[in-house]
C-alpha cells in the first residue's frame, strides 16, 4: 500500500509510515505523539549488548548520583537520624526520579543517548508519563534487570508489560 502523505510503498500491515512517520489509519489518533519514524534506521529491538551497555552505564550513574545527592547530602542534613530517609531517597527517589525524568522529557537515559537508542511505544509513539513509570517500577522486580537477557528477542519485563520497546537511533 501507499502512504497518504509521502505516497512512498509501505507495508500493508503497517501502523506509521516508515519513511515520514505518518498514521495509515483513515482517524487519526491525535492524542498520541508518533515519532517521525523517517528518522529512526531501526525500530527493531536494541541488541542484547547495547541493552547491557544501558544497564552497566545508568547504574554507574545512579550510583554516582545516590553517593552525592542520597548518602552525603542527606546524612549531612540529618545526620545519624537520616538514615532510613537515606536509605529510602538512594533506593527508591533517586533511581526512580533519573528515569521517569530522562525517559519521559528525551525518552532515553543518559547511558541511551551513549548507545543510540531510545525507548518507544510498542507502535512506534512516545511514551506517556504512565507507560514511564510502569517501566521504572518493573525495574525493581528481583532479577528482572536479567530478563531481557535469556528472552528470545532482547525485551526485558519492564519493557513487556509496559508495552515499550528500546529501538536503535542512529
Amino acid at each position: 500500500m501507499k502512504c497518504r502523505s509521502c505516497s512512498k510503498e509501505i507495508p500493508a500491515t503497517a501502523v506509521h509510515c516508515v519513511y515520514c512517520g505518518a498514521s495509515t489509519s483513515s482517524t487519526s489518533n491525535q492524542s498520541q505523539q508518533s515519532y517521525n519514524l523517517g528518522s529512526l534506521k531501526s525500530t527493531t529491538p536494541a541488541t542484547r549488548g547495547k541493552r547491557f551497555v544501558n544497564l552497566i552505564l545508568d547504574g554507574i550513574l545512579i550510583n554516582i548520583l545516590t553517593s552525592l545527592l542520597g548518602t552525603v547530602g542527606i546524612r549531612y542534613l540529618l545526620g545519624e537520624h537520616g538514615y532510613w530517609t537515606s536509605w529510602l531517597i538512594n533506593w527508591v527517589a533517586i533511581p526512580f526520579a533519573y528515569y521517569f525524568v530522562t525517559e519521559l522529557a528525551w525518552s532515553k537515559s543518559p547511558a541511551k543517548f551513549l548507545t543510540k537508542t531510545r525507548v518507544v511505544t510498542d507502535k512506534g509513539f512516545k511514551l506517556t508519563a504512565s507507560q514511564v513509570a510502569l517501566r521504572t517500577i518493573l525495574r525493581w522486580i528481583p532479577f528482572e534487570a536479567f530478563s531481557f537477557l535469556f528472552a528470545h528477542r532482547p525485551v526485558g519485563w519492564h519493557d513487556r508489560f509496559a508495552h515499550t520497546k528500546v529501538v536503535d537511533d542512529r
